[in-house]
């Protein structure tokens, strides 16, 4: 009987063990290190746990959205860990993770822990290399800019010396937030010297230290200068050397380069590199063996590439035995009289023209009607009335003088100018009418004196001028003229306005009419007596005409006393708010001043 129970004892003792045996885990510790995490970075998250199979921890970014659940390592010497790493676009700021792990008895979860995430190193950039040093316009520049996190924006910073010594202080160009880093670079502060160094900025905040200069470079705008610019000799036998040179100089980015551009006797053209000679001299020294003139351009260029050239000079290669001279034609401009009797009624220009094929021109000579001889340059005008004579000539490079030429013509640049004047000198009636005749005088002038004058009033025929005409149609009269001098310029056509009206405008009054009976401006019948009678109301109308300045204005009178004043036609007034016995009449007035009357009708009138 004792045995029975030895076996449920043994088994009472074996689940004791075993329910030890197979306990739930438990979490005895958890830490992390290190703790704050320096981006990019790693974390060490580790776990005292007892009775685990396995563990796991669950973490958060800073926006509580789950990172992950990592499976965690056993350590040997007794500790579970999981070591993450963290690096951009890794959020920043605080993450938080929960340790969880089971046997085969159940799940343990730990408390809520955390870390922190944060990056406290400043970005480092630096402005690209770039060439050349000098320019005369906008250069873009490059930046590189790296940060442990990510670079938020690199601003460009640049500093500026007249001298390359003295130097301003550091100022902000522009900031790029978006990579490539670029600029396009302006040169704000004008010719000079500039140093360029750029600041990065992360995404933290973090700003790089201010350092040195990255990169430099020059503006100039500034073309150089070229002076004392010669071929000499300027005449030089074939075969023989002649020298082009001159001086130049660039105060900022200096000298590049001078060329010379040769055009030779045949139109083919050259170009040449200038040799250098310190301080400022450039020159060329070459031999030209083809007989004839020579033209050269000079042409500097800076470091900047700011460029000058010189205007066209020349020289001239000469065979040994030249003794023909050159010759000369001259050109008019227009190229015949352009006016009468062969004068010219416009300036001319004159051209003179020498060409030399050996040798080569040396210079051209004129003179105007026996004057000083004058040096030729370019054309000439002349513009005052008159008879010339232009004679000229040429000499070559070999001393060969043209016999003296001439050129002849003459000029008549005058026109009549004739003018109108009135008797009576300004307008006798209103709105510049004229009251009666007037008389018209035409004075004309001109240096060559007056052929004769022209008129005419409106569409008549053209008469000859002799003395003053009157001018006595009423209405608006076109008076037009024109004269000729001697030489037979004609003068453009005038006109003058002549307005005349010498009569009084024609009126009358047309309603009321005598001896009728009106009621409330409706006419009835007539009344015995001749009278004119209105109950209520009534409009009064009256007649103007005048056929030559038009009416003016239509005044109504009532026992001469003005009651209204029309200015168009129909001319009329309505009479109202009088009671009697009345005198009525109209005035009319034309634009030139006239006045007439109308006759006068009696009117009894009861109008409240």
């Amino acid at each position: 009987m004792g045995k029975k129970w030895i076996v449920p004892g043994l088994a009472v003792v074996m689940v004791m063990a075993a329910f030890i045996v197979f306990a739930q885990p438990d979490i005895n510790s958890v830490n992390d290190t290190p703790d704050p995490v320096e981006v990019p970075g790693s974390n060490n998250i580790t776990a005292d746990l007892t009775n685990a199979n396995e563990a796991y921890v669950e973490i958060y970014y800073p926006d509580a959205t789950l990172r992950g659940n990592y499976s965690m390592t056993f350590n040997p010497y007794g500790d579970w860990y999981y070591e993450g790493s963290y690096s951009y676009p890794d959020q920043l700021g605080t993450y938080t993770y929960v340790v969880t792990t089971r046997n085969a008895t159940g799940w343990n979860t730990s408390a809520t822990y955390d870390f922190t995430l944060e990056d406290t190193t400043p970005p480092s950039s630096s402005v690209s290399s770039f060439s050349p040093y000098w320019y005369n316009g906008n250069v873009g520049l490059t930046a590189t800019a790296s940060d442990n996190y990510a670079v938020a924006n690199v601003t460009l910073e640049y500093r500026y010396s007249t001298n390359n010594a003295t130097w301003s202080a550091w100022t902000s160009y522009a900031i790029d937030e978006t990579s490539p880093w670029g600029w396009t670079f302006n040169f704000p502060d004008g010719q000079g010297y500039y140093q360029f160094r750029s600041i990065a900025r992360d995404t933290t905040d973090n700003a790089e230290p201010s350092a040195s200069a990255d990169e430099r470079a020059g503006f100039d705008t500034q073309s150089p200068s070229i002076a004392s610019a010669q071929a000499s000799p300027e005449t030089q036998a074939a075969g023989g050397y002649v020298n082009i040179s001159c001086e130049s100089s660039d105060s900022l980015s200096g000298i590049d380069a001078l060329y010379v551009e040769i055009t030779y006797p045949d139109c083919s053209t050259g170009n040449f590199t200038m040799q250098y000679c310190p301080c400022t001299y450039f020159y060329r020294n070459a031999t030209y063996s083809d007989v004839g003139t020579y033209r050269y351009t000079i042409y500097a260029v800076d470091n900047a590439g700011n460029g000058v050239t010189t205007i066209q000079r020349q020289f001239n290669i000469t065979s040994a035995g030249d003794t023909t001279p050159p010759e000369t034609t001259a050109t008019l401009n227009p190229p015949s009289p352009d006016g009468p009797g062969g004068w010219y009624v416009s300036p001319v220009q004159v051209t003179l023209s020498a060409t030399d094929d050996d040798s080569g021109v040396d210079y051209t000579m004129y003179r105007i009607n026996n004057g000083t001889w004058t040096t030729y340059s370019s054309s000439f005008i002349v513009s005052d009335n008159g008879h010339y004579q232009v004679d000229f000539y040429s000499a070559d490079n070999a001393g060969n003088d043209e016999a003296v030429d001439n050129v002849n013509f003459k000029i008549n640049i005058s026109v009549p100018t004739t003018v109108a004047t009135f008797n009576p000198s300004t307008p006798d009636g209103a709105n510049g009418w004229y009251l009666g005749t007037v008389e018209v005088t035409l004075t004309a002038s001109d240096p060559d004196g007056i052929n004769y004058t022209k008129y005419r009033v409106g569409n008549t025929a053209w008469q000859t001028y002799t003395g003053p005409f009157n001018v006595s149609t009423d209405g608006i009269n076109v008076v037009e003229f024109y004269s000729v001098d001697n030489e037979g310029n004609v003068e453009d056509t005038k006109s003058t306005t002549v307005k005349i009206d010498t009569e009084a405008p024609a009126v009358s009054l047309l309603r009321p009419q005598f001896g009728y009976l009106y009621l409330f401006d409706r006419q009835l019948i007539p009344l015995s007596g001749g009278r004119t009678v209105s109950f209520g109301r009534l409009t009064v109308v009256a007649s103007a005409l005048d056929d030559a300045s038009g009416i003016g204005n239509v005044t109504f009178y009532v026992n001469d006393e003005a009651q209204n004043i029309d200015l168009q036609s129909p001319y009329q007034w309505v009479w109202s708010s009088d009671i009697g016995t009345r005198a009525l009449h109209v005035v009319a007035a034309d634009r030139a001043g006239h006045t007439a009357t109308s006759g006068t009708i009696i009117v009894s009138i009861f109008s409240f």
